[in-house]
Protein backbone atom coordinates (compact mmCIF):
# COMPACT_ATOMS: atom_id res chain seq x y z
CA UNK A 1 0.00 0.00 0.00
CA UNK A 2 2.54 2.36 0.41
CA UNK A 3 4.55 1.80 -3.04
CA UNK A 4 6.04 4.88 -4.38
CA UNK A 5 5.48 7.39 -0.78
CA UNK A 6 8.90 8.37 0.85
CA UNK A 7 8.53 8.83 4.59
CA UNK A 8 10.66 11.88 5.84
CA UNK A 9 13.91 11.32 7.83
CA UNK A 10 13.67 12.00 11.34
CA UNK A 11 16.45 14.34 11.07
CA UNK A 12 17.46 16.72 7.33
CA UNK A 13 21.00 15.70 6.24
CA UNK A 14 22.46 18.76 4.96
CA UNK A 15 23.80 18.44 1.90
CA UNK A 16 21.67 15.87 0.52
CA UNK A 17 19.29 15.36 -2.21
CA UNK A 18 15.82 16.34 -2.85
CA UNK A 19 14.14 14.88 -5.65
CA UNK A 20 10.35 16.27 -6.78
CA UNK A 21 8.24 15.67 -9.72
CA UNK A 22 7.33 18.47 -12.34
CA UNK A 23 4.39 18.27 -14.75
CA UNK A 24 6.71 20.25 -17.13
CA UNK A 25 10.14 20.56 -18.30
CA UNK A 26 11.84 23.85 -18.13
CA UNK A 27 12.02 25.24 -21.68
CA UNK A 28 15.38 27.63 -20.65
CA UNK A 29 17.32 28.77 -17.45
CA UNK A 30 17.89 32.16 -18.89
CA UNK A 31 16.16 34.23 -16.44
CA UNK A 32 15.56 37.16 -19.11
CA UNK A 33 13.72 34.86 -21.97
CA UNK A 34 12.04 32.59 -19.47
CA UNK A 35 7.74 32.93 -19.69
CA UNK A 36 6.93 29.25 -19.29
CA UNK A 37 5.51 28.20 -15.84
CA UNK A 38 8.45 24.68 -16.02
CA UNK A 39 11.27 27.53 -16.43
CA UNK A 40 10.14 30.15 -13.60
CA UNK A 41 9.83 27.34 -11.40
CA UNK A 42 13.23 26.41 -11.99
CA UNK A 43 14.63 30.13 -12.27
CA UNK A 44 13.53 30.73 -8.65
CA UNK A 45 15.37 28.18 -7.05
CA UNK A 46 18.82 29.03 -9.08
CA UNK A 47 18.45 32.94 -8.86
CA UNK A 48 18.39 35.16 -6.01
CA UNK A 49 16.79 38.92 -5.94
CA UNK A 50 16.63 41.97 -5.03
CA UNK A 51 13.93 41.84 -2.73
CA UNK A 52 11.70 38.84 -2.18
CA UNK A 53 7.73 39.50 -2.58
CA UNK A 54 7.07 35.68 -2.97
CA UNK A 55 6.09 34.99 0.78
CA UNK A 56 4.91 38.06 1.72
CA UNK A 57 2.71 41.62 1.42
CA UNK A 58 5.15 43.52 1.51
CA UNK A 59 8.60 43.29 0.09
CA UNK A 60 11.79 42.12 2.28
CA UNK A 61 15.08 42.03 1.98
CA UNK A 62 16.63 39.41 -0.55
CA UNK A 63 20.28 40.61 -2.15
CA UNK A 64 19.33 43.79 -0.68
CA UNK A 65 19.46 44.17 2.79
CA UNK A 66 17.67 47.66 3.03
CA UNK A 67 16.34 50.13 0.55
CA UNK A 68 14.81 53.88 0.48
CA UNK A 69 12.96 55.71 -2.41
CA UNK A 70 13.23 59.69 -3.21
CA UNK A 71 10.83 61.72 -2.23
CA UNK A 72 9.98 62.06 -6.03
CA UNK A 73 9.93 58.42 -6.36
CA UNK A 74 12.02 58.49 -9.40
CA UNK A 75 15.45 57.07 -7.12
CA UNK A 76 15.88 54.09 -5.69
CA UNK A 77 19.14 52.88 -3.73
CA UNK A 78 19.85 49.05 -2.42
CA UNK A 79 22.37 48.50 0.02
CA UNK A 80 23.83 45.06 -1.05
CA UNK A 81 23.64 42.47 1.96
CA UNK A 82 27.68 42.14 2.42
CA UNK A 83 29.30 38.55 1.88
CA UNK A 84 26.86 37.49 -0.50
CA UNK A 85 28.60 35.25 -3.13
CA UNK A 86 28.01 33.66 -6.33
CA UNK A 87 28.36 29.60 -6.36
CA UNK A 88 31.79 29.93 -7.53
CA UNK A 89 32.59 32.00 -4.48
CA UNK A 90 33.22 35.31 -6.35
CA UNK A 91 31.47 38.42 -4.49
CA UNK A 92 28.06 39.95 -5.68
CA UNK A 93 28.39 43.54 -6.41
CA UNK A 94 26.68 46.22 -7.60
CA UNK A 95 28.11 46.04 -11.29
CA UNK A 96 26.76 42.50 -11.12
CA UNK A 97 23.40 44.00 -10.52
CA UNK A 98 23.82 46.36 -13.05
CA UNK A 99 24.93 43.80 -15.42
CA UNK A 100 21.42 42.19 -14.97
CA UNK A 101 19.45 45.19 -15.74
CA UNK A 102 20.83 46.26 -18.49
CA UNK A 103 20.63 42.54 -20.32
CA UNK A 104 17.16 42.98 -19.54
CA UNK A 105 16.88 46.61 -21.66
CA UNK A 106 18.50 45.21 -24.68
CA UNK A 107 17.09 42.04 -25.23
CA UNK A 108 17.91 39.11 -28.21
CA UNK A 109 14.72 37.69 -28.66
CA UNK A 110 11.39 37.90 -27.01
CA UNK A 111 12.09 38.98 -23.69
CA UNK A 112 8.78 38.83 -21.41
CA UNK A 113 10.42 40.83 -18.66
CA UNK A 114 11.67 43.97 -19.85
CA UNK A 115 8.12 45.74 -18.69
CA UNK A 116 10.17 45.36 -15.16
CA UNK A 117 12.46 47.43 -16.41
CA UNK A 118 11.16 50.10 -19.08
CA UNK A 119 10.96 52.88 -16.91
CA UNK A 120 15.05 52.67 -15.54
CA UNK A 121 16.77 55.59 -17.04
CA UNK A 122 20.01 54.79 -15.48
CA UNK A 123 22.03 53.12 -12.98
CA UNK A 124 24.73 53.76 -10.95
CA UNK A 125 27.47 52.03 -8.70
CA UNK A 126 28.92 54.34 -6.23
CA UNK A 127 30.57 51.65 -4.13
CA UNK A 128 30.37 47.55 -4.50
CA UNK A 129 27.68 47.69 -2.24
CA UNK A 130 25.20 50.63 -3.39
CA UNK A 131 22.94 50.35 -6.05
CA UNK A 132 20.87 53.22 -7.56
CA UNK A 133 18.52 53.08 -9.64
CA UNK A 134 16.63 55.97 -11.74
CA UNK A 135 14.03 55.44 -13.50
CA UNK A 136 11.82 58.35 -15.85
CA UNK A 137 9.12 58.94 -12.41
CA UNK A 138 6.72 56.98 -10.54
CA UNK A 139 5.31 53.83 -11.84
CA UNK A 140 1.61 53.77 -12.16
CA UNK A 141 1.06 49.92 -11.71
CA UNK A 142 3.87 49.59 -8.75
CA UNK A 143 3.56 45.88 -8.69
CA UNK A 144 4.34 45.60 -11.79
CA UNK A 145 6.69 48.21 -12.86
CA UNK A 146 8.77 49.95 -9.64
CA UNK A 147 12.11 47.84 -9.37
CA UNK A 148 11.84 46.83 -5.35
CA UNK A 149 8.37 45.33 -5.91
CA UNK A 150 9.33 43.47 -9.33
CA UNK A 151 11.94 40.86 -8.03
CA UNK A 152 13.63 40.25 -11.65
CA UNK A 153 16.44 42.02 -11.16
CA UNK A 154 18.42 38.51 -10.47
CA UNK A 155 21.92 37.45 -10.23
CA UNK A 156 22.82 33.08 -10.22
CA UNK A 157 22.10 31.94 -6.86
CA UNK A 158 24.20 33.09 -4.06
CA UNK A 159 25.90 30.72 -1.50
Amino acid sequence: LMAGVALAQDTPVKGGSLVFARDSEPLTLNPIGASDNGSIFMIVQIFDTLVETRDAPIPQPGIAESWTVSDDSKTWTFALRPGVKFSNGADVTCEDVKFSIARMQTPMGPNPTTIYVRRVKEVQTPDPLTLRVITDGPAPNRSEEDPMLRSRFSTPRCT
